[in-house]
């Protein structure tokens, strides 16, 4: 009854049409792995590239891409066009599971290993430092993350989990160039569950979970805190506004447009279908969202939705076919005019245009 009075309610404040008034063009014909890159199709699928933490997008630098593969004792990388660029002999231990590797666009990479310890090399494959992000609990913590843009620009090493007293909290810190910690996030009773870097490196969102709601706190580059905005479900991305003005959080089956300065909530909806991907277009005033269901690497009954929050109308339409994914690509909007925008990172790129 609760979901029929607000989705009454839903259909009260927005005017949705039936009609066609989104249009759908799927660029290329790739199969579910091969992903176009910085111009390239690279497949992702091949065995070489199992192993690999990251593939980089040329989302930056339209003229570079790189791809890392991590083996058992070596590291080779790749340009966009799988041109090796060098490989690199590397010594670990047999069996270590936090075994993982960054790659950045230069070519540099990071090679993280035993829980907590990260090896930085240059574009060359020699180690430039080593810096470990232990927290020293005696009670124990998860293995540590790296989270950064493409460029490297803003490098950010946290523990997920520290247990102390029997509660798990977590903390988070940024990297400067002359490879010193900073402290910017911590907590004695909340877990993080995700820390993302925008893509020019200017903002940092850290996503918590505890007692209570799922929470995203917004830092600047620099580690000083903008907002935290609490969020009624868990928290699965958030996606910055090109002017760095808006925020929108996406759950699992919500989406909500925030002020990153106050707070204030610019506009929210809810969605049937599991909600892949959303990002709030500031100059059109408009979220623009996909749902779909998911089986392995493959979206199938994908739908597209534009919601206009001034004008209060939805529209929405089908996609016919399917969508392949990558963990390692992340899912983006490029606005090419009023209400035409490119989606990319999936195998092949999608264009959109919207009237409302």
């Amino acid at each position: 009854m609760k979901y029929l009075t607000n989705l009454a309610l839903f259909l009260l404040l927005f005017n949705i049409s039936a009609a066609a008034q989104i249009t759908i063009s799927v660029n290329g014909n790739n199969s579910s792995q091969v992903f176009n890159i910085a111009g390239e199709n690279i497949n992702l699928g091949q065995d070489s590239f199992l192993n690999s933490a990251s593939v980089v997008s040329g989302d930056i630098n339209r003229l570079t891409g790189i791809s890392s593969v991590l083996q058992r004792n070596k590291v080779d990388i790749y340009s966009v066009s799988s041109v090796q660029l060098f490989s690199s002999e590397i010594s670990n231990e047999t069996g270590d599971e936090s075994l993982k590797i960054y790659a950045a666009l230069n070519g540099s990479y990071v090679i993280r290993e035993n829980i907590a310890n990260f090896l930085f090399y240059d574009a060359k494959g020699n180690i430039v430092q080593s810096v470990s992000n232990s927290s020293q609990s005696t009670e124990g913590e998860s293995i540590s993350e790296l989270a950064t843009d493409p460029a490297f620009k803003t490098l950010v090493l946290y523990n997920p989990k520290i247990v102390r007293d029997g509660v798990e909290g977590s903390r988070a810190r940024i990297l400067e160039s002359n490879y010193t910690t900073e402290d910017f996030f911590n907590s004695s009773d909340r877990a993080i569950r995700s820390v993302n870097v925008t893509n020019k490196g200017q903002f940092i969102g850290v996503i918590t979970y505890g007692s209570g709601d799922d929470q995203l706190s917004l830092f600047d580059r620099f580690g000083n805190e903008l907002n935290t905005i609490s969020f009624d479900q868990a928290i699965m991305d958030f996606e910055f506004s090109q002017n760095g003005k808006y925020v929108t959080i996406r759950s699992n089956g919500r989406v909500g447009v925030y002020n990153v300065l106050n707070g204030e909530r610019i506009g929210s909806t809810s969605f049937r279908s599991r909600l892949h991907f959303a990002t709030f277009v500031p100059e059109e005033n408009t979220i623009v969202a996909m749902t779909a269901e998911g089986s392995g690497d493959t979206l199938s009954d994908v739908e597209f939705h534009a919601i206009n929050i001034q004008q209060r109308s939805i529209k929405r339409e089908e996609m016919n076919g399917q969508l392949g994914i990558s963990e390692k690509l992340p899912v983006t909007l490029h606005r090419k005019g009023v209400y035409s925008y490119q989606i990319r990172g999936f195998n092949n790129p999608v264009d959109l245009r919207i009237r409302f």
